[in-house]
């Protein structure tokens, strides 16, 4: 059998055979690029949020923003936490690491918008 041959069965062993090393590598990768859909998901809807509260009178907003500061302060803080365990020494591919990019982007994103709100907060 040639050297391809052998690359082609040792790929089809991997399928059947999921307790094999590389199957497991395989199912990691999956799973942190699952979580990172996810996570993703998750802080596009927490800036949707934030764009709904900005469009609040500022009345409504500094109450709203007083009653909620510490809650709001965790939420990014845990998210923030849980998103970087996700993709911490975690071997990317390219889809991996284009989700990557895009989830911290976008919590830079939402995180300043966050800040924006809470510290300079829209004149109605």
């Amino acid at each position: 059998m040639t050297r391809s041959n052998d690359s082609i069965f040792d790929f089809l062993d991997e399928i059947e055979n999921p307790s094999s090393k590389k199957a497991a590598e395989f199912n990691e990768k999956d799973a942190v690029k699952f979580d990172m859909y996810i996570k993703l998901r998750e802080l596009k809807q927490i800036s949707q949020g934030f764009q709904r509260l900005n469009e609040l009178p500022q009345t409504e907003r500094v109450v709203w923003l007083t009653d909620h500061e510490l809650f709001l302060s965790e939420m990014m803080e845990t998210f923030l936490n849980d998103t970087l365990g996700t993709i911490d020494g975690v071997h990317l591919d390219t889809e991996a690491l284009e989700l990557s990019v895009e989830l911290v982007t976008t919590m830079r994103d939402t995180m300043n918008m966050m800040r924006s709100i809470m510290h300079r907060p829209k004149t109605s």
